[in-house]
């Protein structure tokens, strides 16, 4: 009898085991679209701030099924290669986490006696990144003005009137 009530227990608790979902499931970071509309809380799939934390893959399958969600796609890092690049700029520190003893913020003394300063030229309204075509007249709510005392051949397009904004 002690044998039978082992192998039950032991059957019980392995099915037990089998049945249950892991608790230590994949939970990973994704990117939840929604279109370009504003959507309030209460019309939210998920009813808390930061409840990604707790949804596994699953849930992300229910997610794109409701209405108004575009796509749900897993969340990707990626390297930074840019000027702003602490590799880059050769501000790195080593496996230690100490700063490698040939990096630039040792060769310039972790910036001591350095002045950090921002030239601002203005813009150049003929530059490609201020072309306005495409764009539709300025709204009449806007109350910028385009102020110009030396070039009267000068004209502010709308890209301008949109910077110089009071």
């Amino acid at each position: 009898m002690r044998r039978s009530s082992t192998t039950l227990l032991f059957a019980f608790s392995l099915s037990l085991l089998l049945l249950q979902r892991p608790i230590f499931a994949s939970k990973k970071s994704y990117v939840v679209y929604l279109g370009d509309h504003i959507h309030s809380a209460k019309e939210s799939p998920l009813e808390e701030e930061e409840a990604y934390k707790r949804v596994t893959e699953s849930h992300y399958d229910l997610l794109s099924s409701y209405p108004g969600v575009v796509s749900v796609f897993p969340n990707r890092g990626h390297k930074v290669h840019t000027t702003r690049s602490w590799k880059f700029m050769g501000l790195e520190r080593d496996g230690a986490g100490a700063v490698a003893g040939d990096s630039l913020w040792t060769r310039a003394r972790f910036g001591e006696d350095t002045i950090i300063a921002n030239l601002d030229t203005g813009v150049w309204p003929e530059s490609e990144s201020f072309k306005d075509e495409g764009l539709g007249p300025i709204p009449s709510k806007w109350k910028g003005i385009c102020q110009n005392d030396f070039d009267k051949s000068f004209s502010c397009n709308r890209c301008i009137s949109l910077i110089d904004i009071p």
